[in-house]
């Protein structure tokens, strides 16, 4: 029986080998995972050591660049109003064409610039170079939607150019901008007056007049809108009217003798 006990010892030693052996083996992985986990960190940590240190590495170059660019955008905007101030005095002097290649100049530089837009604009109008104007106009206003003279004068380029219609909606929106102008309505009743469209010229000079109300050419073209729309008892008062201001209005006087009687 004695071998039987040989057996039991040398099968006990062989699981104690194995399990010690596993043991080692586990606790050697552990601390390779262990290891290699300290790894990473500390490569993680260098790597965001040296990415700050990259960024921060000097800030007086950094301060530099900025300095730079500030003298840079500051000899820029000093140029551009040199520039512009030097075209507005060639446009004043009435030298159109220096005056439009210099704003030309500074709206190379700063395209949005409002003034230079508007100084091109209404020198091309003074040339009577409408599409130009209209096409300064238009752009103005895609940026700029509430300044009246704009819309105004992007109206006058319209109509110099017979688009009646685009210079109704323009007129139009500058009178609802801004409803103070006599002017603006003039123009507007112009265009509805070349249109035959005598009630919408009537209602524009209507306003224009109330405006104006000592403005005896208004009272002109109101007395002759009337008379356009066979009202002539409101023509001939119209006509009385002028004379009364101005006794001496022989133009208004001959109206009224021309004007067939009225019941």
């Amino acid at each position: 029986m004695w071998w039987q006990y040989i057996i039991i010892l040398a099968s006990f030693g062989i699981l104690s080998w194995v399990f010690i052996r596993r043991f080692k083996i586990t606790k050697k992985d552990l601390k390779y995972e262990r290891d290699l986990e300290k790894k990473i960190i500390k490569e993680e940590k260098e790597k965001e050591e040296v990415k700050v240190e990259t960024e921060d590495k000097d800030p007086s170059e950094f301060k530099k660049e900025v300095l730079k660019s500030e003298r840079k955008r500051s000899y820029n905007i000093n140029e551009l109003n040199r520039n512009f101030m030097k075209a507005e005095e060639l446009f004043e002097e009435g030298k159109l064409e220096e005056a439009e290649k210099i704003f030309i100049k500074v709206l190379s530089m700063l395209p949005d610039h409002e003034e230079a837009n508007n100084k091109l604009g209404i020198l091309y109008l003074k040339q009577e170079n409408y599409k130009k104007a209209e096409i300064i106009y238009k752009k103005i206003i895609k940026r700029v939607k509430n300044n009246a003279i704009f819309y105004s004068n992007l109206a006058l380029s319209c109509y110099r150019q017979k688009k009646f219609d685009e210079a109704i909606t323009f007129y139009e929106k500058a009178i609802k901008l801004d409803n103070t102008r006599s002017a603006r309505y003039v123009s507007l009743g112009q265009i509805h007056f070349e249109l035959n469209e005598y009630q919408k010229a009537l209602d524009s000079f209507l306003k224009a007049s109330s405006l104006e109300p000592e403005n005896n050419e208004l009272l002109f073209i109101l007395a002759d809108i009337y008379k356009r729309m066979g009202k002539l008892k409101e023509s001939r008062d119209y006509f009385e009217k002028i004379v009364q201001k101005d006794p001496e209005n022989e133009e208004a006087k001959q109206a009224i003798e021309k004007l067939p009687a009225v019941d």
